[in-house]
């Protein structure tokens, strides 16, 4: 199917506020459902299979092609026997079902960010797992920090990066203590570089090296290392963080990421053979 012309053109309209995370409204549900047996064409037996399967529910057996798609559009709507994380992994299990179709791979995927970005929904069909999406900005800035640590040979740099975001998206609850532990050891392991240490901690590197940051911001990443140490990654009972907290902590780690990254070379392409 070809591209329709905003698609082509590269023309979006701006997301919608993001206002809904851990749930999955009976509007997704059913464009779900409209999406895979209406306009991708899968059989709807098949689809089936695959939707009962992540369920754990029994069908009833009848194959007539009325009944199982009436079955399959109640088990999508049941919010008892399909809560609400599983029609994300409904939603990652088709995308892998299309592999070797790209078109409708491709197609799956823009319907689905579609209404998604149109119905502030926070999440993303991504390489084919949804992950969480937060603004435009916390996104951007984790996508650049992550390639740019590739481009400067600094690997596990930016798998720390990425598992940070990859623990937000954690359905249904997300890893929360994850994403900071990752998120300040990537900052962590950077300073360890520039610095030339191997095991110094983030604040130890802060304290003896006060010109790894600009002032003041040395020392405010200081105190943010020490509520991040004694919150998360050294944890008393009935004491924690609310997610909102968790997004600001993480939220600012690209732009501190890309400062230290800047003070590396890129790496150099290796020399032709000849």
């Amino acid at each position: 199917m070809a591209q329709n012309f905003s698609s082509r053109e590269g023309i979006t309209s701006t997301p919608a506020e993001i206002t809904i995370r851990y749930d999955a409204p009976e509007g997704l549900r059913i464009f779900l459902f409209d999406t895979l047996l209406n306009r991708l064409k899968i059989g709807s037996q098949r689809a089936l299979y695959i939707i009962s399967g992540i369920l754990l529910e029994p069908t009833e057996g009848n194959w007539t092609p009325d009944f199982v798609k009436d079955e399959i559009l109640r088990l999508l709507t049941d919010d008892r026997r399909c809560p609400w994380n599983k029609i994300y992994d409904i939603i990652e299990a088709f995308h892998s079902e299309l592999n070797g179709y790209a078109e409708n791979q491709r197609l799956f995927t823009e319907q689905i960010n579609g209404y998604f970005h149109k119905h502030g929904i926070g999440w993303e069909l991504e390489d084919g797992q949804v992950m969480r999406r937060g603004d435009d900005d916390f996104e951007q800035g984790y996508k650049e920090a992550i390639e740019l640590s590739h481009k400067k040979d600094l690997p596990t740099t930016a798998e720390h990066l990425k598992e940070a975001r990859t623990d937000l998206s954690r359905r249904p609850e997300p890893d929360t203590n994850g994403a900071v532990t990752h998120a300040y050891q990537a900052i962590e392991c950077l300073s360890r570089e520039v610095v030339g240490s191997k095991k110094e901690t983030l604040g130890e590197l802060l304290k003896k090296h006060p010109d790894l940051f600009p002032s003041p911001l040395n020392q405010a990443l200081a105190q943010v290392w020490g509520f991040v140490s004694n919150t998360v990654r050294h944890p008393r009972e009935r004491e924690g963080i609310s997610i909102e907290e968790v997004e600001l902590l993480v939220g600012i780690i690209p732009p501190l990421a890309k400062y230290l990254l800047h003070k590396f070379p890129e790496k150099e392409d290796d020399p032709l053979p000849f």
